[in-house]
């Protein structure tokens, strides 16, 4: 599952969260994190909500025809740099 929000960064989201591990990739219209089950998004909306941000879209998390790909093949993509592990 993906969650976008905004009016919020990854680090004030972290705070919020606690200890769970989650993919965050700042984009120029706020956050797009990655959770691994549907149980995780009333968690993430929690978290919004205590740091202030705007839940913008819940959506299934798909992948794009390039990361098939690059899975297909074998080839290994590397982190993005906008990417973090919070």
């Amino acid at each position: 599952m993906e969650v976008v929000a905004s009016g919020t960064d990854a680090g004030t989201l972290a705070r919020h969260f606690g200890d769970h591990q989650l993919q965050v990739t700042t984009t120029p219209s706020g956050l797009r994190i990655e959770v691994s089950s549907e149980t995780e998004v009333d968690a993430i909306i929690s978290a919004l909500r205590k740091a202030g941000g705007k839940l913008v879209a819940v959506q299934p998390l798909r992948q794009s025809l390039e990361e098939l790909f690059l899975e297909g093949s074998g080839v290994v993509e590397s982190s993005s740099p906008n990417t973090i592990g919070i």
